[in-house]
């Protein structure tokens, strides 16, 4: 049976991946120069193009006309 946390997608290649292929990163949200807040990247513990795709991203950068990049690849 699977459950709703038994799989995640990753926010840098989209695709869904089972729970011990996910890693988190937690970095700042940074809006006009200040940090308002946390935001926690998910992406693919075994893929070294998620890896180091994930040190760069920031939800708030990521938004071109209310649609995220990473999801249009």
């Amino acid at each position: 049976m699977v459950t709703a946390f038994d799989t995640w997608k990753c926010h840098i290649c989209g695709e869904e991946r089972p729970n011990g292929k996910i890693s988190v990163l937690t970095k700042p949200l940074i809006i006009n120069g200040k940090a308002c807040g946390k935001q926690n990247i998910r992406y693919c513990n075994d893929r070294p193009a998620c890896i180091e795709r994930a040190k760069e991203f920031s939800f708030s950068k990521e938004v071109t006309d209310g649609v995220r990049k990473s999801l249009l690849t």
